[in-house]
């Protein structure tokens, strides 16, 4: 059976970017045929019967075999655990988890998703995320903004990888979806994602002991658009919680606390271009590898 990769992301029905954003991912469709993408529209329906999004991602990928819509309304965390599940995982067989947010540039010219794959796949990692980079602000981390690494460095332990654009291990990410999102009540993954990605580096460590946990590469970058789509067209309520202390953290805290900014495997080493899948030596590092 041919393996696929699964890609998925949350828009604002009424977001202008968000034909555009459509029209990317078949894009990157087109480069990657192993790729099937689910657009899932966040807004709570505003007519009696739900609204048909399989048709509204047709309509702006132009029929694109490889796209398909949901509604799942409130944050994207509750889609994630509704939607993207162990079960479709096994059932489409699926090797690589592609989570992005509508303010990533996604088109193929711009978003390194092979490239990331490929790092995944020569490293053994169970989680990484390309730097990000943007005009104005990209991300809060200075960990994983871009920076320059000698060329042998394709990728880096990080802290934690965000929820911007995380690449699981398909493996990574089910044991991650029925340990943790799972014991996560709906109501609180649709109000909050807080606390998400300072745990499931620890969490998806303690599945996988042995393999690289969360790694960012500073040689393949993502643009961080950063338009602030969800203070626009999330529900108001909604946006106000959406980076507190909610539900959703007050879970993590209570039923693993182990994993709350757990950065044990955060251990320094640069990731290079070896057959062996190790790290390279801790006794000669890169110079300018950032540690």
């Amino acid at each position: 059976m041919v393996r696929t990769w699964l890609g998925g992301s949350s828009v604002g029905r009424y977001d202008p970017l968000m034909p555009r954003f459509v029209e990317s991912a078949a894009a990157m469709c087109k480069v990657h045929p192993q790729l099937h993408f689910i657009v899932n529209f966040y807004d709570i329906s505003d007519r009696p019967t739900p609204f048909d999004a399989d048709a509204l991602v047709r309509q702006h990928s132009r029929n694109s075999s490889c796209m398909e819509g949901t509604h799942v309304a409130g944050m994207k965390t509750v889609f994630w655990k509704r939607v993207i599940t162990p079960e479709l995982i096994r059932a489409r067989n699926v090797e690589l988890v592609w989570l992005v947010d509508s303010d990533i540039a996604i088109h193929p010219s711009a978003f390194p998703l092979g490239t990331l794959a490929g790092v995944l796949e020569s490293t053994d990692a169970t989680l990484l995320q390309p730097s990000i980079r943007a005009l104005v602000h990209g991300t809060h981390h200075s960990f994983l903004r871009v920076k320059n690494a000698h060329m042998s460095c394709v990728a880096t332990s990080a802290q934690f990888v965000e929820l911007q654009c995380p690449v699981f291990a398909a493996e990574a990410w089910s044991a991650y979806h029925s340990r943790v999102l799972s014991q996560i009540a709906d109501k609180d993954l649709a109000e909050s994602d807080y606390g998400i990605d300072i745990s499931w580096c620890a969490a998806v460590r303690e599945a996988f002991p042995g393999r690289p946990a969360c790694l960012v590469t500073p040689g393949e970058t993502a643009t961080h658009l950063n338009t602030h789509t969800i203070e626009k067209f999330m529900v108001k309520e909604i946006a106000r919680k959406e980076r507190s202390c909610a539900g959703t953290c007050r879970t993590l805290f209570r039923l693993f606390p182990r994993y709350w900014k757990n950065y044990s495997h955060h251990n320094g080493n640069c990731y290079g271009l070896s057959p062996t899948r190790a790290p390279l030596p801790d006794e000669t590092p890169p110079l300018d590898c950032p540690l």
